[in-house]
């Protein structure tokens, strides 16, 4: 079941209970330049506010690949840009997404020989997100990890 939102808000995950509810049962899709991690929104769950959708997300760049904080924080803001947009663009695509966590797995060299843009990123975000809901239907409810189930 899709639900159709009008209006999505995204909040960054907090807590190391949310980061490990999202680890346990999420899908790690890897494209590019990222490796996503997609929670699903289970089915029998509709939303607590009709017509709003919130969304948790989270941006990790390790520093053993991108050595430079600026670089890093750089990053950062381009993926947590590129989520916005996209919210915006195109909100369908995350109709039974509940989480998102994205980690960066370029070294530095990539990231400061292209000059780097948001350009750059929100191609592979979007494909990320296409393949999500291409693996929805190959990762079916009743086989999906919940935390509780653990």
């Amino acid at each position: 079941m899709n639900y159709i939102f009008e209006h999505i808000t995204l909040r960054s995950l907090k807590s190391d209970q949310e980061f490990d509810d999202v680890f346990r049962a999420s899908m790690r899709i890897p494209y590019g330049s990222i490796v996503a991690r997609v929670r699903l929104r289970p089915r029998t769950v509709k939303p607590a506010v009709q017509g709003v959708q919130v969304i948790g997300f989270a941006v990790q760049v390790p520093k053993k690949k991108v050595r430079l904080a600026v670089l890093r924080n750089r990053i950062k803001r381009l993926v947590r840009e590129s989520l916005r947009l996209l919210c915006k663009e195109n909100p369908q695509m995350f109709g039974n997404i509940e989480s998102v966590i994205v980690q960066w797995n370029a070294t530095t060299d990539a990231v400061t020989a292209k000059g780097f843009a948001l350009t750059d990123i929100m191609p592979q975000l979007q494909s990320v997100l296409e393949l999500a809901h291409a693996k929805q239907r190959q990762f079916p409810a009743h086989r999906r990890r919940r935390p509780d189930a653990v």
